[in-house]
């Protein structure tokens, strides 16, 4: 036993202490007699005889057994038991480490009040007549008390069930969200949660079923205590290693043991188990993003004064997770949450460190994502406010001003295309996919196939000739998965699907000179026999547009083929029986760490434009001037664009 908890201390008291410490300390002690001590402890002011009556406070934990469930409701002297080793408990976890540098002392309680923590946690709900707020004392106090014992001794942290405690804690913390407590103990929570490892099943299960039983109540607390976070703190630097702890604890970045750099290149989702993938799920729906993005903005409004390191880590879990999570779901609420002028603020102000991350959001996955109706519309609502702090003298002259221009630039022109989606003729329009006829009239003059809502016809009789000779009996079904159209593999709803086809055909029209320009000199190098499809990569800004082969040495082709099935064999087959009225369009996007496809055929009214190509192309000589082409391809679309329509 360590000096300090022996009986003998008892003798240093002066009187009448001395006298009520050792009557405390015996056996046959009563909870009056438990209560003057705690009394007398709580009135003395000096650290070294507070310290004297720790035998009593010890002797009250180790010295009875802890009661049944069945005594605890039935038996008077269970329950006087347990009341004394409340008393004692809370008298316990008012003391420091800074009270003694004996770490030997502080293991010997923890070895004590261990047991009584697990007992008041099976317990809980039967002890609210005996103790005076048990989750408080069990929890919320406890978990304060440990804090200041694992700064100097963290190998507590590796008692059995302790994850569990810390769920409990976390969960009836907000308890004392009004008091002082409330402050230290969000502080102690960030610290375990930075400092122990949530990377193994077993240990992100247990806080979780002491958080409320499953991964969505523990998502829910991680959201819950961001919006605490977002509103003003009376200690600023709690913001910022709140933030910074959340981040550790979530399984998304490996934390380096040398540093405390976070790094995205280093993870691979791949590696994330299922309970792992489940729990950012839940995060990302409880809306985990836009409560950091509030949290963020509101550190960079506080007096903090060194929030780099803070925002490097917050930036890299941003970029990572929306990154690797279908980003066009989850921005538009981030964004609204102040994104866009967090980037900014932080740009500002920042170094090389944090530079890498904004150049990723704002040059890349932001811009990427302008494809998306819902994102557009986000932005749009954004940029007022943006436009105030980016249309400066001061951020003008920064290194990346033109990559934050571009991305305005490119959000407005994006914006007007989203406000008159429902003006544009390509949308407003629609073909018979009935081959042989192929009119292209109103959308409302046209009846849609109750198998798959994605076809139309001019009438029944189109419908039949279709199904009977077009091949659509092979095509009749709602799960497309590379055709933007209505089904249960297209997660994107009507406004976005209608957006991309108005975007598809916007760059289409700017672009239609350099398109024929690339199919010319495509057919003059090649036999009669070669196909290939165009493609618009919106992972690129602007867009890129190239011809891809149809043949089997094609990556996209192949791709195409691997994800639809017959799907894209289909359209492939369509395509040959149009006759140059149908050609196929394909959409390359970003979709979070994977690649997107989608097939988005161009029709058109007639074949004429497709056979003057064809034409034009047979007469090319082997040297050719690019420039003359170029002229000759203007002449022939003037020639044949009168009473030409196409929509995609």
């Amino acid at each position: 036993m360590h000096q300090a908890l022996e009986a003998k201390n008892l003798d240093k008291l002066g009187e009448p202490h001395r006298t009520r410490a050792k009557t405390a300390y015996e056996s046959d002690r009563t909870l009056q007699d438990v209560q003057r001590v705690v009394k007398d402890f709580q009135n003395e002011s000096s650290p070294s005889t507070r310290l004297l009556y720790l035998p009593v406070l010890y002797q009250c934990l180790v010295s009875v057994d802890r009661p049944s469930s069945q005594d605890l409701r039935t038996r008077s002297h269970a329950q006087t038991r347990v009341a004394c080793a409340a008393l004692s408990l809370r008298a316990i976890f008012t003391f420091s480490p800074s009270d003694t540098s004996a770490k030997s002392l502080w293991n010997e309680l923890y070895a004590a009040v261990w047991p009584w923590i697990e007992f008041l946690d099976h317990n809980i709900y039967d002890l609210s007549k005996t103790i005076d707020s048990p989750q408080r004392l069990a929890y919320a106090e406890f978990i304060i008390f440990m804090g200041r014992v694992c700064e100097t001794e963290d190998s507590v942290m590796e008692t059995c069930g302790f994850c569990s405690i810390l769920g409990e804690s976390w969960r009836f913390l907000e308890q004392s969200r009004r008091t002082k407590a409330f402050d230290s103990g969000l502080y102690y929570l960030a610290f375990f949660l930075g400092r122990l490892d949530f990377t193994r099943d077993e240990d992100l299960l247990e806080i979780a079923e002491g958080a409320g039983g499953d991964l969505d109540n523990l998502a829910r607390l991680v959201v819950e205590y961001l919006g605490y976070l977002a509103k003003p703190m009376r200690d600023p630097s709690l913001c910022g290693f709140f933030l910074r702890s959340i981040v550790s604890f979530i399984p998304v970045l490996r934390k380096h043991a040398d540093t405390e750099y976070y790094s995205i290149n280093d993870v691979d989702p791949a590696s994330h188990t299922a309970l792992q993938k489940g729990f950012i799920e839940s995060l990302l729906k409880r809306g985990v993003l836009p409560a950091f993005v509030k949290a963020l903005n509101s550190l960079l409004r506080s007096t903090e004064q060194d929030t780099e390191w803070t925002c490097r880590v917050v930036l890299h879990f941003l970029g990572y997770l929306l990154d690797t999570s279908k980003p066009y779901r989850w921005l538009p609420d981030s964004i609204r949450a102040g994104l866009l002028l967090a980037l900014a603020r932080i740009y500002a102000g920042c170094t090389s460190a944090v530079a890498d991350s904004i150049h990723f959001l704002m040059g890349k996955l932001l811009p990427d994502n302008l494809i998306y109706y819902h994102v557009v519309i986000a932005v749009g609502e954004a940029l007022g406010t943006l436009r105030r702090v980016v249309d400066t003298k001061e951020f003008e002259e920064l290194e990346m001003f033109d990559m934050w221009d571009a991305f305005v630039g490119l959000a407005e022109r994006r914006l007007v295309l989203a406000r008159r989606l429902n003006e544009v003729d390509s949308i407003k329009l629609k073909a018979c996919d009935n081959l042989a006829c192929g009119k292209i009239r109103s959308r409302s003059k046209y009846q849609r196939c109750s198998g798959c809502n994605a076809f139309y016809y001019c009438d029944r009789t189109c419908q039949r000739a279709d199904w009977q000779e077009g091949g659509h009996q092979n095509m009749c079904t709602p799960s497309s998965t590379i055709s933007l159209t209505e089904s249960s593999s297209c997660e994107l709803g009507f406004r976005e699907r209608q957006f991309l086809r108005a975007l598809m055909h916007e760059e289409y029209q700017q672009s239609l000179l350099s398109i024929c320009d690339l199919q010319v000199v495509r057919l003059s190098d090649s036999d009669d026999s070669e196909e290939f499809f165009t493609l618009f990569d919106f992972t690129h800004t602007p867009v890129q547009i190239s011809l891809e082969s149809i043949g089997e040495d094609s990556v996209f082709s192949n791709t195409l083929r691997e994800t639809s099935g017959v799907e894209w064999t289909n359209l492939l087959a369509r395509m040959r029986e149009s006759q140059g009225r149908m050609q196929l369009h394909v959409i390359k996007v970003g979709d979070g760490s994977d690649m997107g496809l989608w097939v988005v055929p161009l029709r058109s009214s007639s074949s004429t434009l497709v056979n003057a190509l064809v034409d034009y192309a047979k007469g090319i000589p082997q040297r050719y001037d690019e420039e003359e082409i170029v002229d000759d391809l203007r002449m022939v679309l003037n020639g044949v664009e009168e009473g030409l329509v196409e929509i995609h």
